[in-house]
């Protein structure tokens, strides 16, 4: 899932709703559920969730971010490689 956003500094986490006669428009199938303060500078477009571990890792700019979402905060970052 690619997602984009220009200021970036907060996250809102969707999840499916409750099924509905236009579960097929994408538009109806995700609601806002919560929302983690993510801070600092870049843009970000990529997550991927570790659901064994309870990690959210959200690729941005120049790091990785990892927020646990059981505390729903950041908790460490993976710097990339320089280009």
């Amino acid at each position: 899932m690619r997602l984009m956003s220009a200021l970036c500094s907060t996250l809102a986490i969707s999840f499916s709703g409750s099924k509905s006669a236009h579960a097929d428009d994408p538009a109806n199938r995700y609601e806002k559920v919560h929302t983690i303060k993510l801070g600092g500078e870049g843009r970000w477009d990529f997550l991927e969730v570790d659901e064994a571990n309870r990690r959210l890792f959200v690729a941005r700019e120049t790091r990785v971010v990892v927020v646990d979402l059981d505390a729903e905060k950041p908790v460490g970052e993976i710097p990339l490689p320089s280009r």
